[in-house]
């Protein structure tokens, strides 16, 4: 928006053709004053996402569904030199919903925690609330369990139960070969997999770890199955970049999401969402900044994973 200079606020004025009235008087005296500046359309866009956040997590809250982690993309982005629309994702815990999943499927844990995205892709409000719904999670990994799809939906009813029902987007699930799941076999057990795994994001001059969720922690459920340990990490530069004319992608594709755990066969895997395939089920084109950075993924934790350190000789 812009605002009159004090030069083009009197252009119209004559003192030499008008009387010098009080009004005029008045006129001169104001001339040197300037109005603060409203609120401009981007401050206006973020505000509005602020606020469904926190209407998001007011739910969480009421439902006893602890934040896990919000991401701000937007700022981070920003931050980073990449600047975005408004978008922030939040997860919560569910442990009944983690228990039940897991059990089902461990590559479930790539879905997890429960998460929303509040954002305004246009500049149209008011924001929106994206999410997935359970049945279409649940076939990706080729099960079809109304019991855990409802468990899913009856959650993300309770997570959602202070937005307006208008606001809230369920985004559509093409069908699509495959499971767009990157697996890398690792040659180290579950505890070196998982520091190679923070080294090789450390190493990242432009990546962010957020968070490490370990999965059936507990002595209990590491007899009944192998931990689970979900890695949560991005680059909020490329990610942003990525993100600027996709911010649907915030929900599923950002942030990084790295599974650790053993197979069937007891192989240690890292397991990882392929980016472009997640765009392409979201209906979403695949640009050359997101294929970018999964060839980025692929190539950094293969490499990774299986050199050589110091001394292992």
């Amino acid at each position: 928006m812009e605002f009159l200079r004090e030069s083009e606020l009197m252009a119209g004025l004559s003192l030499e053709s008008a009387p010098f009235t009080v009004g005029s008087a008045l006129i001169v005296a104001l001339a040197g004053w300037s109005a603060p500046p409203a609120q401009s359309q981007d401050e206006a866009r973020q505000n509005a996402v602020d606020a469904v956040v926190e209407q998001v997590q007011q739910g969480a809250d009421k439902a006893s569904l602890p934040v896990a982690l919000s991401i701000d993309h937007a700022r981070l982005a920003r931050k980073a030199g990449s600047p975005m629309p408004p978008s922030t994702v939040v997860m919560v815990r569910d442990p009944d919903l983690e228990t039940s999943w897991l059990q089902a499927d461990p590559d479930l844990a790539l879905e997890l925690p429960l998460r929303v995205l509040v954002h305004q892709p246009t500049t149209e409000p008011p924001p929106r609330v994206s999410r997935q719904n359970g049945a279409s999670l649940l076939q990706r990994h080729g099960l079809s369990n109304p019991s855990l799809a409802g468990q899913y939906d009856r959650s993300m009813v309770s997570l959602l139960q202070q937005v307006p029902n208008s606001a809230v987007q369920v985004v559509p699930a093409l069908k699509r070969a495959g499971d767009g799941i990157v697996s890398i076999p690792s040659p180290l057990d579950l505890n070196e997999t998982l520091a190679r795994v923070l080294e090789i994001i450390d190493e990242q001059n432009d990546t962010v770890l957020f968070e490490v969720i370990r999965f059936n922690a507990t002595d209990e459920a590491a007899e009944q199955g192998a931990p689970v340990t979900l890695v949560l990490f991005g680059g909020p530069g490329p990610g942003g970049r990525a993100m600027a004319d996709a911010t649907l992608l915030g929900l599923d594709a950002f942030c990084q999401k790295m599974l650790i755990r053993r197979d069937a066969e007891g192989q240690v895997v890292v397991r990882f969402n392929d980016l472009t395939w997640i765009a392409a089920r979201q209906g979403m084109a695949v640009s050359p900044v997101l294929q970018a950075i999964n060839t980025r993924l692929i190539n950094t934790f293969g490499q990774g994973l299986t050199r050589e350190q110091p001394g292992s000789k």
